[in-house]
């Protein structure tokens, strides 16, 4: 047994040391290296168990080799030569920083150790803090502007903050940001375009643990949806039928509500819901208008508006009904021409308005495609001149509303909360300012505000009473002179018969 004894021990003194990172060992004909994924020098890991992972080729021998952690013996393994040896640590270890090790080899006879390396065990996740200005989950909003706030990071071996925006529809990734310090930061998102997003929160250590905030999903759109109106004829005779659909989409809700079709025909003030499909009430003559809207679930909204027009039946022709409402038979007329009779929009008196004459403003909320506002201007020599403010246009999709100006016509487009000055008299200088304040389900909010100086419209009496005195002057002027003629002529032909007569004779 002793003589067993004896052999098992020259076996170990006689293992060879080999070296760790890149450090040869001094055993003749030995390589010893380290592998891949074995550990640098000051290296940090998230296990309390270390591997360490070394590649060993000797000689045919058989080899002991020991890892040491703070001088203790923490794991052994006896080896053969040409092999790749995973060693565990055969206990755990607290977390803690700047562990030195090493590890021996010998072969029964010679050993040697490496140098002294250091190593941070931390098993620990680093705390995170997201702050309540931090945009909360399922939010939906119209514009792109929106704040993630975080900090709070207390980790000896903290690294950083990593910030993810991500679209979460096609997977790419909108916006990556690195944050290295540990005070509260807001990181704030601008103009981000309209998508479905996820954004989270990472903190890491330097042994990459890591702390991942929830994910927050965020749907951003600011698009109002397509609206598609379709009539199927624009030129009608009266008892003609026509066809009136309407559609609607929205990249981002696939489910926009509406849309909802509204007519107004020629008599009517207001407009009525229309199901879609087949019209049939065309026995008034005029213009129909046609309106279409629809929205999404952000409280995005768009329009569309047409119109068609009605005629009056051809005397002795035949109307072609139904497909499409054309005039049909008109070919066949007898000699009556069909005409169309034009809506009379009644102009809204601006003057009547309270405001305009206290405040020199008036704002309409109301204001609809094809309305007309009146108003009079004075100007410089005394001349009242009418003018009229007639809506031309509203379209909600661009947000624009255009007004034709007259007299003399202008025209002018105005966008959302924008103003526009108008020189109503011609000489150079404003008169009149348009506000477009809102739009709202094709319904526009406008004001109207005097600007410069407004003359009031004014008879002159004094004018008057001196034309007809200076009339009358010119009359009393004449009479005298005749008078002064006629004197001249008296009192020159009464001389002369004073002259003519004989001497008396003595």
């Amino acid at each position: 047994m002793k003589k067993f004894h004896t052999v098992v021990l020259l076996l170990l003194l006689g293992l060879s040391v080999f070296l760790v990172s890149n450090v040869s060992g001094i055993i003749p004909s030995q390589n010893i290296s380290r592998s891949a994924n074995a550990y640098a020098n000051e290296s940090y890991i998230a296990t309390a168990r270390p591997n360490f992972n070394v590649t060993f080729v000797g000689e045919n021998q058989t080899y002991l080799m020991e890892v040491y952690i703070n001088g203790t013996p923490r794991g052994f393994a006896v080896i053969n030569d040409t092999i790749i040896q995973n060693l565990t640590v055969n206990a755990t270890i607290v977390d803690g920083v700047n562990y030195t090790w090493f590890i021996n080899i010998s072969n029964g006879t010679q050993s040697n150790i490496t140098g002294n390396f250091f190593l941070t065990i931390d098993t620990v996740n680093p705390s995170m803090v997201v702050n309540a200005s931090t945009i909360t989950n399922n939010s939906n909003l119209t514009t792109g502007n929106f704040t993630i706030a975080f900090g709070g990071a207390s980790d000896t071996n903290y690294l950083n903050f990593t910030v993810l925006l991500v679209n979460s529809s096609s997977g790419a990734v909108y916006n990556k940001t690195v944050y290295n310090g540990t005070a509260v930061l807001d990181v704030n998102y601008v103009n981000v375009p309209d998508g479905n997003y996820t954004v989270n929160v990472t903190t890491r250590d330097r042994s990459n643990n890591a702390n991942r905030s929830v994910s927050r999903f965020v749907t951003v759109d600011s698009t109002p949806p397509v609206v598609t109106l379709s009539i199927s004829d624009s030129s009608l005779i009266v008892g003609d039928t026509l066809t009136i659909s309407c559609r609607a989409s929205d990249v981002i809700d696939t489910s926009p509500s509406g849309p909802t079709i509204r007519v107004q025909r020629p008599v009517d003030t207001s407009f009525t819901v229309f199901a879609g499909g087949t019209w049939t009430d065309t026995s008034q003559e005029g213009t129909y208008n046609v309106k279409c809207d629809a929205g999404d679930y952000m409280g995005n909204t768009a329009l569309s508006t047409g119109t068609f027009s009605v005629a009056a039946a051809n005397t002795g022709s035949t109307s072609g009904g139904g497909g499409g409402g054309s005039s049909g038979g008109s070919s066949a007329s007898t000699g009556t021409t069909a005409t169309t009779t034009p809506v009379e929009v009644t102009p809204v008196s601006v003057e009547s308005s309270d405001s305009w004459s206290s405040a020199g403003s008036v704002e309409y909320t109301d204001v609809v495609e094809g309305a007309v506002y009146s108003l009079s201007f004075t100007t410089a020599d005394g001349a009242t001149v009418d003018h009229s403010i007639s809506v031309k246009a509203v379209d909600e999709t661009a947000g624009t509303v255009t007004f034709v100006v007259a007299s003399a016509p202008t025209e002018v487009t105005l966008a959302v909360g924008e103003s526009k000055e108008v020189d109503l008299s011609g000489d150079g200088q404003s008169d009149l300012k348009l506000t477009l304040n809102g739009i709202t389900a094709g319904v526009a909010d406008v004001s109207m505000e005097k600007i410069g100086v407004w003359l009031e419209a004014t008879v002159s009496v004094s004018t008057q009473a001196t034309e007809k005195t200076s009339s009358r002057m010119w009359i009393w002027v004449l009479v005298v002179l005749v008078l002064v003629v006629l004197a001249v002529f008296f009192f020159v032909g009464r001389g002369k018969t004073r002259s003519t007569k004989p001497a008396r004779r003595r």
